[in-house]
């Protein structure tokens, strides 16, 4: 139940996110390092990613990824792999 309540308040979108990003986000599924992730994009690049370590079929942990290293990495593999349409428009 925490993690739900974590991951719902992190995902709340604000004037306040949108102006850090640099405008409005789109929200993509995908796999990060085997594990199921959601990629927050903004202008063809990666600006967030959150991770969830999956154990015995249930969500056992949580990770974001905010390190401007990382999200480049990110954003170069997802760009070059292609991507499918986003879950969520405008966020």
């Amino acid at each position: 139940m925490r993690i739900a309540y974590a991951i719902r308040t992190g995902f709340r979108a604000s004037p306040a996110k949108r102006r850090l990003v640099g405008g409005p986000v789109s929200l993509h599924a995908a796999v990060v390092n085997g594990c199921p992730a959601l990629l927050f994009v903004a202008a063809d690049r990666v600006v967030g990613a959150t991770v969830l370590e999956v154990r015995d079929g249930r969500i056992a942990g949580v990770r974001g990824i905010a390190a401007a290293a990382r999200l480049d990495r990110l954003s170069r593999e997802w760009y070059r792999r292609g991507h499918p349409d986003a879950l969520i428009e405008a966020w």
